[in-house]
């Protein structure tokens, strides 16, 4: 998935970063801040949302970031999101890259 979506972004014109897991993801987000994430829930070694409880908690990483959620569970797509105010919309797998590409071009002409 992580692939798929990289290809599809970078042959529209956006720069990606990409992470394999959780970890890497955060040790990137120690280094820069990208415009927006594009954040599974399902990840090989944490979940997503310990990826944003973790980027809450760490005053090294800039949070000022809009995220967008993919996830597969429906339980997912139900939480509460007043705890992650970045989130900017949940997309749920399997999805139409139409979708993902208008979803993430409508936030980044949102963001100031």
């Amino acid at each position: 998935m992580r692939k798929l979506v990289k290809v599809n972004l970078t042959s529209r014109g956006f720069q990606v970063l990409e992470a394999e897991n959780g970890e890497e993801a955060l040790a990137l987000l120690h280094n820069q801040t990208p415009s927006m994430m594009v954040l599974d829930i399902k990840l090989p070694d944490i979940t997503g949302w310990e990826i944003l409880n973790s980027i809450a908690k760490d005053p090294t990483i800039n949070a000022d970031f809009p995220v967008l959620v993919m996830t597969a569970s429906l339980g997912d797509a139900n939480i509460d999101l007043k705890p992650y105010p970045s989130i900017v919309g949940i997309i749920m797998k399997p999805f139409k890259t139409d979708k993902l590409i208008a979803t993430i071009q409508n936030t980044l002409q949102k963001a100031p």
